[in-house]
């Protein structure tokens, strides 16, 4: 209690994937191109807000390959960085100057789909995004609860 921050951990072959998240940690999902249809109809969809999260596959001596995703109403990857052995990927200190890749949507639509294939495989995909969207969203109601019995005895202790 008291920590936004959840962790999953399993094993997939010889890699360990770590998938850490934020239950506040929200954003606006970029709604996608679509050249079928018309402008009206692209500019009156209605954005969705998604969660965001990090999924970290480490081998050993290879280093960790992290994804920056959003779970909405579908999986999102936001870009994708390679930390070599013994860098931890969660030390900003470490990490801030480390070049992280390109924007995932710059990269050539075969490579975004070999990412997206590469996830579904280690099973992040349509399942785990409703599963992650839905136990941020159970996080966030449990921490509120928290927080209001927190802020209450805080105040309840000032005024004796």
């Amino acid at each position: 209690e008291g920590s936004g921050v959840f962790t999953l951990e399993k094993t997939h072959s010889k890699e360990k994937i770590i998938v850490k998240c934020h239950c506040q940690n929200e954003s606006e999902d970029e709604q996608q191109f679509d050249p079928e249809m018309e402008d009206e109809e692209q500019q009156d969809q209605e954005p969705f807000i998604g969660v965001n999260f990090d999924v970290m596959i480490q081998k050993e001596n290879v280093g960790t390959l992290t994804f920056a995703c959003t779970a909405s109403n579908r999986l999102t990857i936001r870009g994708v960085s390679h930390y070599p052995v013994g860098v931890d990927p969660e030390n900003e200190a470490v990490t801030g100057d480390l070049y992280h890749g390109p924007f995932f949507m710059n990269l050539d639509e075969k490579l975004q789909d070999s990412f997206m294939k590469y996830l579904e495989e280690r099973g992040i995909d349509e399942d785990f995004v409703f599963f992650i969207s839905s136990h941020a969203s159970e996080k966030e109601n449990a921490e509120y609860i928290y927080w209001m019995h927190q802020v209450a005895q805080f105040v309840d202790e000032e005024s004796a």
